[in-house]
């Protein structure tokens, strides 16, 4: 690296920033391509003067950054002005690109329409124009905001409970100054987007009511699935860090005028951005993200949408045109790109793909082991065919769940000794379910030949006698 070059800065800062395992013995490699036009794939650079050259550096990875390489020679004043507006900064300010790339996809993709999907009764929302909670009428449109909430948040931010609801409910009642800040820039969107009301968890359930939490829970499915769009917040392991490019500053994306070149550090793709990220790790907001069929993602670099289409980034140097085809299967990660049924709406194997990646997360309190996938269990079954996270019609292949194998046999078993500390007394967790141990479990759908006995629920008479439920059966044994 010569001391002075743009170019070798550039590169230092894309490094720096972005490839936390590199070392001084590391290797550093740049190879230049184009992106090809139909197969969605890099192709050797042809020489077209009307696309951008990139620049792919390799280091402990083979892909840390890009850098887009432009030739403002060969465009008109126009077009170079144009050029150099391209990078982000660090407050956003272009809400109206945004908004019409929302008011697109609702035009052009019938399919990532909320369904109109039945929310329980007294189903509230925060009005953003007047700042309090309110009840919402049947069919109109709202906003959702999935974020992570953190362990032993501030007691000072504003929480709905018995004691404040009424509080809360009247014009003016919600304090800018102790809301959570990823709640008061979630709202300040939703002025930008011209969307009047927002659903959040901490303030639109009544977080010390049982029967309210407990109903608003079983309804998740339908709360994130009904939603216009979802609001996301990537960056921040808590819920006063901001959305990024509002109170929380943005990286500015940096670029070098080089002998007529325009050289421009690329924003991180969804791939990259998402996937490394607090919230991408967390068991609550993937159940959010399978549900919602239109987020739109903070991150530290750019704003990126997705639909059940199309993945677009803020910073139209992605990819070169700033989107992708979600359909493609070389894009069809991380995990929840597929959405809930993955194109094959067959329920188990559904059921499979979510549980294992749900159990790949983090959980704060086992107390909500089976709450934060509900949503997604309510969605796949009726709520009514769901036993201790397990589906009574695949009840046996349900049943053959087993802790991940791993590499070391000894700690293989140690793990399926170490259980889930019950800090709930109502909570139950049986120990032929998977909600009774800890850490990622397996479970094969094609394990399953057929079934050698015959099941069926249980319950008690008022005598304490074992009853049991005739109309619950739902499985006979091979002949």
């Amino acid at each position: 690296m010569r001391p002075g070059c743009p170019l070798c800065s550039l590169i230092v800062l894309a490094v720096k920033t972005r490839d936390k395992a590199c070392e001084h013995s590391t290797q550093i490699r740049l190879t230049f391509y184009i992106p090809g036009l139909h197969s969605g794939q890099w192709c050797e650079h042809s020489g077209d003067k009307t696309q951008a050259a990139y620049a792919i550096i390799a280091g402990s990875r083979p892909e840390i950054a890009v850098l887009s390489i432009t030739n403002l020679q060969m465009m008109s004043t126009v077009e170079a002005k144009e050029a150099l507006a391209l990078p982000i900064r660090k407050q956003n300010s272009d809400w109206t690109s945004i908004k019409h790339r929302l008011d697109q996809c609702g035009h052009d993709h019938p399919d990532c329409k909320a369904p109109h999907t039945s929310l329980p009764v007294g189903f509230r929302a925060v009005d953003v124009s007047e700042r309090r909670i309110v009840e919402m009428p049947k069919g109109w449109r709202y906003v959702a905001l999935s974020y992570v909430w953190a362990p032993n948040p501030d007691p000072s931010l504003l929480l709905t409970t018995v004691s404040t609801f009424s509080s809360y409910q009247q014009i003016g009642g919600l304090n800018a100054h102790e809301m959570p800040r990823t709640i008061e820039d979630a709202m300040q969107a939703c002025i930008q987007l011209e969307e009047r009301y927002l659903w959040t968890y901490r303030l639109c359930i009544i977080q010390d009511d049982p029967n309210d939490k407990m109903e608003q829970i079983q309804a998740m499915s339908g709360v994130y699935s009904s939603a216009t769009f979802v609001l996301v917040a990537v960056d921040g392991d808590h819920m006063n860090a901001g959305l990024a490019g509002m109170s929380q500053d943005r990286q500015s994306q940096k670029y070098e005028i080089i002998e007529g070149l325009m050289v421009t550090l690329v924003g991180q793709s969804y791939h990259h951005a998402v996937a490394t990220s607090s919230w991408f790790s967390r068991s609550w907001t993937y159940q959010e993200a399978i549900l919602a069929k239109r987020k739109l993602y903070f991150t530290s670099s750019q704003i990126q949408f997705e639909c059940e289409n199309q993945i677009w980034h803020e910073d139209r140097l992605s990819f070169g045109f700033g989107n992708l085809n979600k359909k493609a299967p070389e894009n069809q990660t991380p995990a929840f790109t597929m959405g809930l049924y993955g194109g094959r709406h067959v329920p188990f194997g559904e059921y499979i793909r979510h549980l294992l990646a749900y159990r790949d997360r983090r959980l704060s309190y086992s107390s909500d082991t089976y709450n934060a996938i509900t949503g997604i269990l309510n969605a796949l079954y009726d709520r009514n065919d769901l036993h201790f996270g397990l589906p009574l019609p695949e009840l046996e292949q349900a049943l053959l769940w087993r802790c991940h194998p791993g590499t070391n046999p000894t700690a293989t078993a140690l793990r399926t000794k170490i259980h889930v500390r019950n800090e709930s007394k109502s909570l139950v967790l049986p120990s032929w379910s998977w909600s009774s141990v800890v850490g990622g479990i397996s479970l094969e759908e094609d394990d399953f030949q057929g079934s050698l006995v015959s099941w069926s629920l249980c319950s008690y008479d008022k005598d304490d006698k074992v009853v049991v439920l005739p109309a619950n059966i739902w499985s006979q044994p091979l002949s």
